[in-house]
């Protein structure tokens, strides 16, 4: 009989770990999309986000203006973090809806805000 509870508790802990997981997943298309943003130095971007984590940063002014960097976002302790080159973006949803937070290039520091386009 302890032999049945110890499997039956495991098995429970593998489904809450892959649920878990499958939540994880699920927060990228909670914030898939467009997304229209400024800088602290006022430089507007365009962010289009998938489902999958795939990014593409659009600088529409500033001294990136024309750039699309591109690559593979990820979750870091609870924020979307958007890594190209030598720049790191990170990003959490605020109770208003938007992504906002710091980015660090080699040229610059500051803060971002994207709201839904």
């Amino acid at each position: 009989m302890e032999r049945r509870k110890l499997f039956a508790g495991g098995a429970a802990l593998i489904y809450l770990g892959t649920l878990g997981a499958g939540r994880a997943q699920q927060s990228f298309a909670d914030v898939a999309g467009e997304w229209e943003g400024y800088t602290s130095n006022d430089v507007k971007l365009i962010l289009y986000l998938g489902a999958d984590g795939r990014f593409a940063l659009r600088f529409l002014s500033g001294p990136g203006g024309g750039s699309i960097p591109r690559g593979q976002a990820t979750w870091s302790d609870g924020a979307l973090t958007l890594k190209y080159g030598d720049s790191e973006i990170n990003l959490t949803k605020s109770a208003d809806g938007r992504l906002t937070g710091p980015y660090t290039t080699a040229r610059s520091k500051g803060v971002l805000t994207f709201s839904r386009k």
